[in-house]
């Protein structure tokens, strides 16, 4: 029974965490994606959407999930952004799928 109830918890954790429904919930009005980023530029998660729950978990692996803060470092070939010490080489789908907010520019990341 115990096990049942961690399930059930760990479902809607991960629903709300990953859940289609993140990037609506966030600001709409000022809502991009990793491809409408400038090279340069930080960018706070908002959500992740797809319907891969597991690219959302690949994804959360490497540190990108909603809140966390993304530089994009490069748009060609393929998109590379930073999060925090790591550095991600994605595809245009998956970048595409990264919903983000842009920061101010005395928040934004050093380095």
């Amino acid at each position: 029974m115990k096990f049942r109830r961690w399930i059930a918890k760990r479902h809607h954790l991960d629903r709300r965490i990953f859940g289609k429904t993140a990037p609506e919930a966030a600001c709409p009005a000022t809502a991009l994606t990793v491809v409408d980023l400038k090279g340069g530029e930080s960018a706070e998660v908002l959500g992740l959407g797809g319907d891969s729950p597991a690219r959302r978990n690949n994804l959360a692996v490497f540190g990108l999930v909603p809140g966390c803060e993304v530089r994009l470092l490069q748009r060609y070939p393929s998109f590379v952004v930073r999060v925090g010490e790591t550095i991600l080489a994605l595809e245009d789908d998956v970048a595409r799928d990264i919903v983000v907010r842009r920061m101010e520019a005395s928040v934004a990341m050093s380095g």
